[in-house]
């Protein structure tokens, strides 16, 4: 059973659980749970039933899948060959996920592919939270299948996954406070102090000391909401006896965004809509338009 809040039950089938090529067969139900439809095929399980379906948070109807395209050669090849895909239909359609502008690829191989859930040794689930609106965050790489994990970079989306960013040459650790307002981001491949932290939804960057001496960072997390401004960092000192480390960077002080009354006043907050700019601007039948903080400010 997946993830879904628009009426649906939303189920995984196993098509196979032979271990390094497990996949399965995606459906959806009908409102009430009684009939269901395919989605789609292959898609990509782990030996522990986890499935790469992400709900992109704050947005009904958009959603990331990873699928295995090689079912029918996997005895030969030897390893899953995958590639992500997204819906902003709620999986009535699939298409590959867009690449960041200049990014340098072919035409046919140039689309962006994700880790997510079943990889173990990644950083989990493609990061979107409810509270920070069209805000998403994942490691992957662009060409035409997914890479291991120590070949791959971190990407941002502002507009829900429509378009991307790259933020890391790197596969970073991440997280979201103060409703997106702060994001935050470490490199978790050589011991660090230095966390890197952005105001404008990725745009700029900013450094941030969280330890006196270098750390192997495990975690970057917060409250599951994404609503406070405190983000723990958790590792171990690499120097002496290798004590555990729990620091927290405190962005509380950052001036606290409010709805300006009048109109000719600029406002903390800007009205923005994932299809902005396109000729089809519904999600699921509707002109879907959110409130969220004003990306321009300088803080």
């Amino acid at each position: 059973m997946l993830q879904s809040t628009t009426g649906s039950l939303v189920v995984d089938v196993a098509r196979s659980n032979v271990p390094d090529r497990e996949h399965g067969r995606l459906f959806k139900s009908n409102s009430d749970g009684t009939y269901f439809s395919r989605q789609l095929d292959d898609t990509n399980r782990n030996e522990q039933q986890l499935v790469d379906w992400e709900k992109i948070g704050g947005i009904d109807g958009v959603i990331l899948v990873n699928q295995v395209t090689n079912r029918l050669t996997l005895a030969k090849d030897g390893e899953k060959h995958i590639r992500s895909l997204i819906s902003f239909n709620d999986g009535g359609s699939w298409n590959p996920i867009r690449a960041p502008t200049g990014s340098n690829c072919n035409d046919d191989e140039c689309h962006l592919h994700l880790h997510s859930v079943t990889d173990s040794t990644g950083p989990g689930a493609v990061f979107s939270a409810s509270s920070a609106v069209g805000l998403v965050m994942g490691v992957g790489n662009v060409g035409k299948t997914l890479l291991p994990l120590k070949d791959c970079q971190t990407y941002l989306s502002r507009d829900a996954g429509k378009t991307w960013t790259k933020v890391s040459e790197s596969r970073n650790l991440y997280e979201f406070g103060d409703e997106g307002g702060v994001i935050v981001r470490v490199d978790p491949s050589a011991p660090t102090r230095e966390a890197f932290f952005s105001y404008d939804f990725g745009t700029t960057w900013n450094k941030a000391e969280f330890a006196a001496s270098p750390v192997e960072v495990a975690t970057v997390t917060t409250e599951s909401t994404s609503r406070t401004s405190k983000i723990t960092i958790t590792g171990k000192y690499t120097s002496g006896d290798q004590q555990p480390i729990i620091s927290t960077l405190d962005f509380s002080a950052r001036r606290t965004c409010v709805m300006k009354k009048n109109d000719l006043e600029k406002n903390d907050f800007e009205k923005w809509s994932p299809f902005a700019g396109e000729d089809d601007r519904c999600i699921l039948g509707r002109d879907v338009r959110c409130l969220r903080e004003f990306a321009g400010h300088t803080w």
